[in-house]
């Protein structure tokens, strides 16, 4: 399998500009989609923004504005969800928390999309095997679970679903490890192993299923800064109630 150097992220809200910012930044090219240019404007601003206050930070960027133009040049727009798949290694969706959104996404996209491409949500509360249910590639479908904000985060949960081949979840893998995240490797499961609305114990005994520490992972997820009532307001009540 080859390795994952073109990125469509469908969604440019916080998490779809923050997943673009973060693939651009390790040399990915990245396609960002959404359903106008005035939210595709909005992101790209916001991206460089952020890219601007990292850049000024880092005392070894000597030069702020083409460490700044390097990553910018890595990021194009597009409203045509079908052709902005055509030549992706990966397709990430962060689109709003809805089962029926979220299918409708990928069932169009499924035939526009080569053969070879690996289909991932970063859905927080739906179950991926219920999104991938509606594809003709269940097997190259899993999770890429980031958090907020995604390029100072460095905590990523790489889900596997119960058809996600070995190869695809190998290829997720390393593509988490290719943006310089903290892999945890984690089994279908609805509840993100930060999330402290749902019962600890439980998320951990279904999700967690390698060796890495707890305190180790929660701290990068800055799970211990986010109280529940913060986690639920992420995404909608109905969804939390389902759950």
């Amino acid at each position: 399998a080859g390795l994952v150097k073109t990125v469509t992220i469908i969604g440019a809200g916080l998490m779809g500009a923050g997943i673009a910012q973060t693939a651009a930044a390790t040399g990915h090219k990245v396609v960002l989609v959404d359903t106008s240019a005035a939210l595709l404007g909005k992101a790209l601003d916001r991206i460089a923004g952020s890219v601007g206050r990292i850049g000024a930070k880092q005392s070894r960027v000597d030069d702020k504005a083409v460490f700044k133009e390097k990553i910018m040049n890595n990021i194009t727009t597009a409203t045509d969800q079908q052709k902005a798949v055509a030549h992706a290694d990966i397709v990430i969706e962060a689109i709003p928390e809805s089962l029926e959104l979220k299918q409708r996404l990928f069932a169009d996209i499924d035939a526009a999309a080569p053969v070879r491409t690996i289909f991932a949500s970063n859905t927080a509360g739906l179950r991926i095997a219920a999104i991938a249910a509606v594809t003709e590639r269940p097997d190259r479908f899993g999770g890429l679970r980031f958090f907020h904000p995604v390029p100072l985060m460095r905590l990523l949960e790489v889900v596997r679903t119960g058809q996600t081949s070995p190869e695809t979840f190998a290829q997720l893998l390393a593509f988490g490890r290719a943006l310089n995240k903290h892999v945890v490797k984690c089994k279908a499961r609805p509840q993100s192993i930060c999330d402290l609305s749902y019962p600890l114990s439980n998320a951990l005994s279904h999700s967690l299923s390698d060796a890495l520490s707890l305190t180790h992972s929660l701290s990068l997820g800055n799970a211990l800064s986010h109280s529940p009532c913060l986690s639920l307001s992420l995404f909608p009540l109905s969804v939390s109630l389902s759950l």
